[in-house]
């Protein structure tokens, strides 16, 4: 993680009740897993497209 470029961030929470959040960003992409009662990812592209899906 220390060689990748100051726009990289990446953060991880943990909520309430085994809830927990993490966030992979980088140059205006991210990627977000959101875990808890379900999981769901969320992912925006270089262009601004945004994807996500619930498992």
């Amino acid at each position: 993680m220390q060689q990748l470029p100051e726009q990289a961030r990446f953060d991880i929470v943990r909520l309430d009740f085994g809830h927990w959040y993490a966030k992979l960003s980088y140059a205006g992409m991210y990627l977000k897993i959101d875990a808890g009662w379900e999981f769901q990812l969320e992912f925006k592209d270089q262009y601004g497209q945004i994807y996500q899906k619930v498992l």
